[in-house]
């Protein structure tokens, strides 16, 4: 693997944004390379970063990453934490199976800051994009907002993984159905200068993303309308298959009976009319 590569990825999406959802919270190392990684790794986002006059990163190490490098012990609950701040929870792992024992049963927002095919020598590697599509046991999430991902890839996803192992997802942030215009956002322990246009959340510079503005009735129209895919797949993506990895299973996200009333209603447009909580029906218009 390109070392250097990663280091860049883990960087980005630990301290460009930390405290947004899909920074990077943990950082598994394959057993292999753990010892030649490790420094470099706490290189980058301790020493350099404090030498810059930037917020270091504080690694907090499992046992086998404790012997390589120098950092904080981690506790059980750290593998498990949304920080949303510099913290960085490192653990050593043989491969992508111990990684799923281990707990890790989602690859979050397919194909941001992720790697993909590479080349080592000539030789082709497979990344955290491809090992998402391949292995069953993983669940994967996209986001739909029809900015982030091409119809294509989302077609792609859907042919790879099924309805039954893809969540959709929105990717806002406070901003979330707000109109076109400029903003400053609260980002957890940061406010940023933002700008909403084309559907999308941008910085001044207008050269990346910052997020989304989407909601939940967009990710479906999306998938729908855009992608072709059937609307019943689209609905389940949204629902039940999100409701069944975060444990509410036959409790949230499909109607049958002991689950809980939580409806919503929209025409084939996706133009929402309706929507009830625990079988009450709540003013959408407020």
């Amino acid at each position: 693997a390109d070392q250097d590569m990663a280091l860049d990825i883990i960087e980005n999406a630990k301290c460009s944004r930390p405290s947004v959802c899909n920074a990077c919270e943990v950082c598994l190392i394959h057993e292999d390379v753990a010892a030649g990684f490790l420094p470099k790794l706490k290189q980058r986002l301790v020493d350099d970063r404090a030498a810059e006059g930037k917020p270091p990163v504080q690694l907090r190490l499992d046992e086998d990453a404790a012997k390589l490098t120098e950092g904080t012990p981690a506790g059980a609950e750290d593998f498990d934490t949304e920080f949303l701040d510099y913290i960085l929870a490192v653990k050593c792992v043989a491969d992508v199976e111990e990684a799923m024992k281990n707990g890790y049963s989602c690859v979050v927002h397919l194909y941001s800051v992720m790697s993909t095919v590479t080349r080592d020598n000539g030789f082709r590697r497979g990344g955290l994009v491809e090992a998402g599509l391949l292995f069953d046991d993983l669940d994967v999430e996209i986001i739909c907002d029809g900015c982030h991902l091409p119809p294509e890839l989302i077609k792609l996803a859907v042919k790879c993984k099924g309805y039954d192992k893809l969540m959709l997802v929105s990717d806002s942030g406070p901003l979330a159905g707000f109109p076109e215009g400029e903003y400053e956002a609260d980002f957890g322990p940061m406010k940023l200068q933002v700008i909403i246009e084309d559907g999308v959340c941008k910085p001044p510079a207008r050269n990346c993303f910052l997020g989304s503005v989407a909601t939940g009735d967009r990710l479906v129209r999306t998938v729908y309308k855009q992608a072709g895919i059937p609307l019943w797949g689209a609905v389940r993506m949204a629902t039940k298959t999100p409701a069944r990895h975060c444990g509410y299973a036959g409790i949230k996200g499909e109607i049958t009976v002991g689950a809980d009333a939580d409806l919503v209603i929209f025409d084939d447009d996706i133009n929402v009319s309706a929507v009830y909580l625990m079988g009450k029906e709540i003013n959408i218009a407020e």
